[in-house]
């Protein structure tokens, strides 16, 4: 057993400069592997304060001879986003330099692993997984980035497609704890919901914008469903954690989330003990079913309901307040729920723009409004 520290380059973004990625590993028997990495958007910092508390939980197993498995942790995922200030603000979500959102457009490597795979794979599924995995870093290998945001996706993937388990920790602006999955992988999101204590779990079938957790899972049933005769695991369950809002960088919430994934880390096996089986609080809503209120028009918001509140359908959910209206009555418009569920985010910044999102309800049903959109925020 041994924990190990590297620093991986990105490319210089200019004459003089330099960024890299630390990556922390502890490295034990052969049990599963965890990835897991923070602030990918960057100026999403709930993840990083998360990593910082489970870092001295994982030394302390290590010590113990604990380690049935292997973590990687990645504790700032995105240096270039951090790097980008505007005003006295972190503005890290979107790349200021060509490549848009930091969490979309990962490379899709199941369409470049096809060919390879045909003529190798066989009925043995142990090997098949052994050769999907080495196949899909060829496939990342033959990549040539061009720009440091793409470098940096590449490093991420590098180190994330080693993993059984890839977890990549975010948060929204004002929000309880939330999870985004695949519905493949329901049983195993529904266990980590409970470990952390998150009440609202969104399931999708598949995700537009190739965001990292897909580039890490989507190979597996891509593959799987390309290659029906030849036996392929599903190799990787990748999550996403919304570790509450922007600014809810507490201790005891950040312990407390440490404490959780450590406990789900045992559960899987990559730590020994029996950790207590906490009771789910959600067995997860269709993420087609979540309501994203938008703003009909701009103005300052008041909101009639709070994170974590239960909004029936029909109800409002904020007035958006027009001081340019002719009188005072028609100042102030209606905004409301197009569905009943969990209110469990909301924007922290009160003045709005047309089209902005305003709330987000956990629905239990699909709404037809969202099927055949972008279910993913941008």
């Amino acid at each position: 057993m041994s924990k190990t520290i590297e620093h991986l380059p990105l490319l210089s973004p200019a004459l003089g400069t330099e960024r890299k990625l630390k990556v922390i590993r502890w490295q034990g028997e052969e049990g599963p592997t965890v990835y897991l990495q923070a602030a990918l958007h960057a100026d999403e910092w709930g993840g990083i304060h998360c990593l910082h508390y489970l870092e001295p939980l994982l030394d302390e197993a290590m010590a113990r001879g604990e380690f049935q498995g292997t973590v990687i942790m990645v504790p700032v995922a995105n240096p270039i986003g951090l790097g980008q200030h505007l005003n006295g603000y972190t503005i890290g979500r979107f790349d200021f330099d060509y490549s848009g959102n930091f969490n979309r457009n990962f490379p899709r490597l199941a369409p470049m692993a096809i060919p390879k795979l045909a003529p190798l794979l066989g009925s043995d599924s142990i090997e098949n997984a052994r050769l999907v995995r080495n196949c899909l870093r060829e496939c990342l290998d033959d990549l040539s980035p061009q720009l440091e945001a793409e470098l940096l996706k590449q490093r991420l993937l590098e180190l994330s497609l080693q993993a059984d388990i890839v977890l990549d920790l975010h948060c929204d602006s004002e929000a309880t704890l939330h999870l985004y999955a695949n519905r493949r992988h329901q049983q195993q999101a529904v266990e980590l919901a409970a470990f952390i204590g998150a009440p609202v779990l969104l399931l999708e079938e598949s995700t537009e914008g190739a965001p990292f957790d897909d580039a890490n899972a989507a190979p597996w049933w891509q593959l799987q469903e390309q290659f029906p005769k030849h036996p392929i695991n599903s190799g990787c369950f990748a999550c996403t954690i919304e570790f509450r809002g922007r600014t809810d960088i507490e201790t005891e919430l950040a312990e407390a989330d440490a404490r959780g994934l450590y406990g789900f880390l045992q559960e899987k096996g990559v730590l020994a003990g029996t950790p207590d089986a906490p009771t789910p609080l959600t067995q997860g809503t269709p993420l087609d079913g979540l309501d994203a209120v938008k703003a009909p028009l701009a103005g300052l918001v008041e909101y009639c309901k709070a994170v974590g509140d239960y909004v029936e359908e029909g109800e409002r959910v904020a007035w958006i307040i027009n001081p340019y209206g002719e009188d005072h009555q028609n100042q102030r418009v209606p905004v409301y729920a197009k569905t009943c569920g969990l209110m469990f985010a909301r924007r922290r910044d009160k003045m709005t723009r047309p089209g902005h999102t305003l709330a987000k309800i956990a629905g239990d049903h699909s709404l037809a409004f969202r099927q055949g959109g972008k279910l993913l925020e941008y």
